[in-house]
């Protein structure tokens, strides 16, 4: 069964990839979504075991309720967002929001603490982007969640066995 798993997810790691190469990017499978620069990779993950899938749903609710879309297609297209964004962005202000983000671990209430986070400029910017992104390529977007909701879901259905 591991086997298994392992090579559907690198089958759901190329699928996303073939869609992602028109940024310029390439997805790998983690334990979090995420966005690396200085690879031009974004991570994503079946699983988010904290509470910011949880607030980041509620966000994109409050922000954007015009765009229905599933909280992993919300995720994917936000760590899109950052690198489609990052530019907007100089050393010292990208050093900034880091140091904002860095301060904010410190918040102990799970809701303040995300909610913080999700209006630092750049996560704002890169949800923002994700949301006109969504928003403009209903079709694509809808293609592209056909195809992998289902890999996705045969994931699940063998880590069930």
């Amino acid at each position: 069964m591991k086997s298994q798993v392992a090579c559907q997810l690198n089958n759901l790691a190329s699928e996303i990839t073939t869609y992602v190469e028109k940024f310029d990017l390439s997805a790998i499978p983690a334990l979090d979504f995420a966005y690396y620069p200085s690879s031009n990779e974004i991570s994503f993950s079946l699983v988010v075991t904290d509470d910011s899938s949880k607030y980041f749903s509620t966000f994109v609710k409050k922000e954007f309720p015009n765009i229905h879309a599933d909280i992993f297609l919300w995720s994917l297209f936000h760590e899109i967002g950052h690198h489609e964004t990052i530019d907007e962005w100089d050393d010292d202000e990208y050093d900034f929001f880091q140091q904002e983000k860095e301060k904010i671990t410190k918040i102990k209430d799970a809701k303040a603490r995300n909610m913080t986070y999700f209006y630092i400029e750049d996560e704002y910017a890169a949800t923002a982007w994700a949301a006109q992104y969504l928003e403009e390529h209903q079709c694509e977007v809808a293609t592209l969640w056909s195809n992998i909701q289902k890999m996705i879901l045969n994931i699940y259905n063998e880590i069930e066995r």
